[in-house]
């Protein structure tokens, strides 16, 4: 099934991790922006079936402060572009974003060192 809209509602949620260890089930469906999930430090989608392109308001509403943000959305079927808005918003943050179908980043990358401890440099910045 898909990831329910209701939690883009749970203000306090800190962490959510919802993986699979079978390619038999999985959530599919788009990426929610979860725009309103202010506490969140930690968000483990990885191994699913979520396609569609990376919501530009992604995490908009997070209070991150100094805190680091995690976020593992690797091996779904996401696809497009690393939206730049994604760059203004976050001053540290690790995504893994591998085995989907991600083309590029959009301009403001580069002057992200904090990102992917320093991996930005290798999407020739």
């Amino acid at each position: 099934g898909s990831l329910p809209t209701e939690l883009e509602h749970m203000t306090s949620l800190k962490s959510m991790s919802i993986h699979q260890t079978s390619s038999a089930s999985g959530l599919d469906g788009n990426l929610l922006a979860f725009v309103d999930l202010r506490q969140l430090t930690s968000l483990h989608l990885e191994a699913n079936k979520l396609s569609g392109a990376l919501p530009a308001r992604f995490l908009a509403n997070t209070d991150r402060g100094e805190n680091r943000i995690e976020v593992r959305l690797h091996d779904n079927a996401i696809g497009g572009v690393v939206p730049s808005e994604w760059a203004d918003r976050f001053d540290d943050l690790f995504i893994d974003l591998t085995g989907n179908r991600i083309v590029g980043l959009h301009g403001g990358w580069c002057d992200q060192e904090d990102w992917m401890d320093g991996g930005v440099a290798e999407f020739d910045c």
